[in-house]
């Protein structure tokens, strides 16, 4: 499937910048020990993430909600204590 994207990318004169890739896999609480394979493109790695922040919104593997709730929560305070 990354091969696709690449070529599709190439196609119409997109640019990856590789550093900023993440991977992750969303998996239920259930599974203990979740598949977490290596994803590469053009050779190099791509950094696998337990949690990353996408479009402003905190999202994990497991699709829980308590770093959004927390990050949130600390950005309210502080407002209102200014």
């Amino acid at each position: 499937m990354v091969r696709e994207l690449e070529t599709l990318f190439q196609e119409n004169n997109l640019i990856i910048n590789s550093e900023k890739n993440n991977s992750m896999s969303f998996h239920s609480k259930q599974i203990r020990l979740p598949s977490r394979p290596q994803t590469t493109s053009k050779n190099m790695g791509i950094a696998y993430k337990f949690e990353l922040r996408f479009l402003g919104i905190y999202i994990t593997e497991k699709l829980k909600r308590d770093t959004q709730v927390q990050s949130l929560t600390s950005k309210m305070s502080q407002v209102s204590y200014c």
